[in-house]
Formats: C-alpha cells, structure tokens, sequence
C-alpha cells in the first residue's frame, strides 16, 4: 500500500503534508471533515481528540502547535512513535519534519466506507448497520449487527459517548434585563417612596356625635357660671 505522503520531509508543512494527516486522522476514526490540506478547526480538533485517545492528556483549549504542554505531548508522542523530535513544548521544522516522517511512514489503508447509502437523513437499516460495525470497531459491543436498533446498541452507543471528552465551550445563556429593574433605586426599596401617601380616614358619624354632646355640656356649664 501507498505511504500518506509521498513528498521529502523538508520541514515545510504545506497542503500535502496537511492532506496526509487529515487522512490519517479519518482513517483512524477521527473524523476531521473534507481532506482539503487546510489545518482548521476541525482538523485540529480531531487530532486533539486522537491524541487523548492515545492516553496523552492534552487541554482542548490550545492547539497541538502553538507551543507549551500540548506542543509537547505531541512531540512526545511522536518521539514514542521512533521519530527524532525533542519534547521541548516548540513548535518549529524540526518537529514539522518529524511528523512528516511519521506519515510517511504510516500506509493509506484502502478499506471500503461503514456507510454506502445517502445522506437523507433517514435512520434507516444501512444507518444502523454502519453505526453498529463503528461501534464495533470502538470496542463497545452493539450486539448481533442486524441492522436493528435495539436496546443493546443504543447502550453500546451511550457507553462511547460516555468515554468522549466533552471539548464543546457551550456559553452560558444571557437573560434579559427586566424592565421593572431599571429605575430602581440604589438603596432601599423605591416602591415605598414611590406609594400614593393614604388620605386621612373621614369621621365617623359616631365621632360627631360624641362631640356635639360634649360642646352641648360645656355650654350648660358655661351659662350656669354666667348665673353666679
């Protein structure tokens, strides 16, 4: 079988050498989109998560080439991979040459695709027979691969997404500011200040009669006085 990359190993990590690892990434289930020779998000992401895969702990946030401790795990893979590369966490051509070297080593596996059929979007038996061999593949057992969605596969299917790192940054959701909050006073409560002040309660007509008695009795008094 023809090696990845059929090119020398000069360091220059250009669309070719690109194309290489995004076949190689694909090849070993890693899925990094169209082999176009572009070094995108998903490509970088997908190499991130074989690199996990392979037991070396890389933070999802950084890029394998952007120097520190993921530069360096990827050195270090591959020097374990028996590629002359110093684990020093920078990123230059003598790693990028390094890693040429490892795809030229590596074969392009010419193995038929799970998934023949179209993308329609209907989860149909070749749908679930392809995810069945994947899972297969992955070493969790879907049962007999029969095309059927059973309980079996979709356990087999819940027990590989549970060893998936979660490397998706969801944010978190804003809420809107209520209008009520906005001319609210810094201290205290506004609605108290803000109140309609209680008008006086009105005297009963019970009150007015206790009171016309006792005006009626101090003028008795009164004139009684004047009799004196």
């Amino acid at each position: 079988m023809p090696s990845l990359l059929d090119s020398s190993a000069d360091g220059d990590f250009g669309k070719k050498s690109v194309t290489a690892l995004q076949k190689f990434l694909n090849q070993e289930g890693f899925y990094c989109g169209t082999e176009d020779g572009d070094w995108g998000g998903t490509t970088e992401k997908a190499l991130q998560l074989f690199l996990k895969d392979a037991g070396y702990d890389v933070d999802f946030k950084k890029g394998v080439r952007d120097g520190g401790k993921n530069t360096e795990l990827f050195q270090e893979f591959l020097q374990d991979e028996d590629q002359d590369c110093k684990p020093d966490g920078s990123w230059g051509k003598k790693s990028a040459m390094a890693l040429q070297n490892f795809l030229k080593n590596e074969e392009e596996k010419g193995f038929e695709p799970l998934y023949k059929g179209k993308e329609d979007g209907e989860m149909g038996g070749m749908t679930i027979l392809a995810l069945q061999k994947f899972l297969t593949q992955r070493g969790c057992n879907p049962g007999p691969l029969d095309s059927g969605l059973g309980k079996q596969t979709v356990v087999a299917l819940q027990k590989f997404l549970s060893l998936q790192p979660d490397v998706l940054e969801l944010k978190a959701v804003r809420r809107k500011k209520r209008l009520g909050l906005k001319g609210k006073a810094k201290t205290g409560d506004s609605s108290a200040a803000s109140a309609p002040k209680a008008k006086p309660k009105a005297k009963s007509a019970h009150s007015k009669d206790i009171i016309g008695a006792e005006m009626r009795r101090l003028a008795e008094e009164a004139s009684m006085m004047d009799g004196f």
